[in-house]
């Protein structure tokens, strides 16, 4: 699957609208890092504060699907439940 098919992928799931939703309720507080694309790593990244459990947060990355997937075990489901890709 392409990156272009991924993205859509997520886009019908959790629809646009959602995804700006999400960038919009951030404050700075909420973003705890931020780490920038480079050709090595092929991947950037951004940690924020879980929404709901302070102890937790989520990682959201944007990257080659080479690079993501052989690391990547879970995903947040359109209905918000975190999934194991197995299923």
């Amino acid at each position: 699957m392409t990156e272009q098919g991924l993205f859509k992928f997520f886009i019908d799931a959790i629809t646009a609208e959602g995804c700006l939703e999400l960038k919009r309720s951030l404050s700075d507080d909420d973003i705890l890092t931020v780490i920038s694309f480079t050709s090595s790593r092929k991947k950037a990244s951004i940690v924020i504060k879980h929404p709901t459990q302070k102890d937790k947060v989520r990682i959201f990355t944007k990257g080659a699907p080479d690079m993501l997937f052989e690391k990547t075990t879970h995903c947040i489901a359109a209905n918000g439940s975190v999934r194991s890709l197995s299923e």
